[in-house]
């Protein structure tokens, strides 16, 4: 198998990477408790339990780190699994997962006068978020001043960013110990594993 990290990343992957990456080991080592219970997700388009992203969608759904759309023709609450994510959808998303991001990402706080990035409107609803993952180095964007909200994220970059998330994470967790960067040493090589299904 290949890495192929040019590839875009659907909203079912990007979920998949995401809850694989916060239930690994190295979280449970710091005493952190991230184990998600997961309940049936209200999703119409995520309603088989046998499909590889069902458990994913369900644990991300309970611990809040999604909750879908409406689809405006049948009205139904969707979460567009098959769909590639956009660079936005998938920093709101790392915002949530993450207890470091959470703690400081204040709704229309960051950008109520201005935005890092001149593509990123003060009153965009990732707003706040891309600015709050800009100010901890989880994204840089894709050249200086632009982000590309709407962009299709690829494998590449989501591993870069959930990378950055968790180490960030783990650097709070370890605060004031000399265990932090033994500890985010190993998350290299999992990253590559987290595109498996």
């Amino acid at each position: 198998k290949s890495f192929q990290p040019a590839n875009s990343v659907n909203r079912a992957e990007f979920i998949t990477m995401v809850v694989k990456t916060f239930e690994q080991d190295t979280s449970n080592f710091l005493g952190v408790d991230v184990e998600f219970k997961a309940k049936a997700p209200p999703f119409a388009d995520v309603n088989d339990p046998i499909s590889w992203y069902y458990k994913p969608v369900a644990k991300a759904y309970s611990a809040g780190f999604i909750s879908g759309s409406i689809d405006p023709k049948t009205g139904q609450l969707n979460f567009r699994p098959g769909d590639d994510i956009t660079r936005a959808e998938a920093i709101a998303i790392l915002n949530k997962a993450s207890g470091a991001l959470s703690k400081t990402d204040s709704p229309r706080d960051g950008c109520t006068f201005s935005s890092s990035f001149k593509d990123v409107k003060t009153d965009a609803w990732y707003c706040d978020e891309v600015e709050n993952a800009y100010m901890h180095g989880i994204t840089k964007g894709k050249s200086k001043g632009v982000f590309d909200p709407d962009g299709k994220l690829n494998r590449a970059e989501a591993a870069v960013m959930i990378r950055r998330t968790l180490e960030k994470d783990i650097e709070e967790m370890a605060s004031g110990t000399e265990s932090a960067g033994e500890l985010t040493a190993p998350l290299a090589a999992p990253l590559g594993q987290l595109f498996s299904k």
